[in-house]
């Protein structure tokens, strides 16, 4: 399974928060109060002598927006947890690469945090 694959189906248990892959979709020009965002931003293949192993760890980053700080901090905490279940029951092995990053951006008046999570995948 690829890391795109697998993270979207862990996001998709986090209740509260709808996840796109790299950007909202802005067909009418609203935004919700609160959305999530998942990119790939790094990572490595893995090789030997024989030539590639067939897996990668990406690096995948969670990004989360929403327009109240308790409820910010209710979906990060929902968004690890679903992320070490998964790591548990096999099914996105992964590990948090990075502190999260919280903020508040004045533009879209919207407190955001940025998590990254290494995961292991099947290319």
């Amino acid at each position: 399974m690829l890391a795109e694959q697998g993270i979207h189906s862990v996001l998709a248990t986090v209740s509260g928060c709808q996840f796109w892959p790299v950007q909202l979709p802005d067909p009418d020009g609203s935004v919700p109060d609160v959305f999530g965002i998942y990119s790939k931003v790094g990572g490595n293949s893995f090789n030997s002598l024989d030539g590639d192993l067939g897996f990668s760890r990406v690096r995948m980053q969670v990004s989360v927006y929403t327009t109240s700080y308790p409820a910010l901090k209710t979906i990060e905490s929902a968004v690890n947890t679903a992320m070490q279940a998964a790591n548990l029951a096999g099914t996105l092995v992964n590990v948090i690469s990075a502190v999260p990053i919280d903020g508040y951006e004045t533009d879209s008046r919207r407190y955001f945090c940025h998590m990254d999570f290494y995961c292991w995948a099947a290319e």
